[in-house]
């Protein structure tokens, strides 16, 4: 599925019984071209459009006043999100024992995940680092502290 051109697009303002652009567009797909109209959504919230009697899911990644239209597999997306849930998953497992290793100590932890590249968004939002440690601990290697 491809985007030859969008025929119209309309954002909303006003007085409009619609919160999200709509429009038509002339796609093609499997060497037939169609004009399909947009800016309806399923009951996940998901953009799409029917052509040859099938849905085709799409999300703008241009700006709400410049779009550009891209076509996606909502199958491949979830399957993207539970794998990238099941690293967080295993990544989490692994710092837990390196805590537990040292002694339930946050800090060597830190020291040694900042040794190896984490930011501090990182360590305190993704692996759940006290921030005052890990300021702490960011602040000694700018100033060039030894860490471990």
């Amino acid at each position: 599925m491809e985007v030859k051109k969008i025929l119209s697009y309309t954002v909303p303002l006003y007085g409009n019984r619609r919160i999200f652009p709509y429009g038509r567009m002339c796609v093609a797909h499997e060497g037939k071209e169609y004009v399909v109209r947009f800016g309806d959504l399923d009951n996940e919230g998901r953009f799409y459009i029917t052509a040859a009697r099938r849905r085709f899911y799409f999300r703008n990644v241009g700006s709400l006043y410049a779009p550009h239209f891209e076509f996606y597999n909502p199958n491949e997306v979830q399957r993207a999100k539970r794998k990238t849930s099941r690293m967080e998953d295993l990544l989490n497992t692994l710092v837990d024992h390196m805590v537990e290793e040292a002694g339930n100590q946050n800090r060597p932890v830190i020291e040694k995940l900042v040794e190896y590249g984490f930011t501090e968004d990182e360590l305190t939002f993704t692996l759940g680092f006290p921030p005052a440690e890990v300021k702490s601990v960011l602040e000694d290697v700018d100033q060039g502290g030894k860490t471990a």
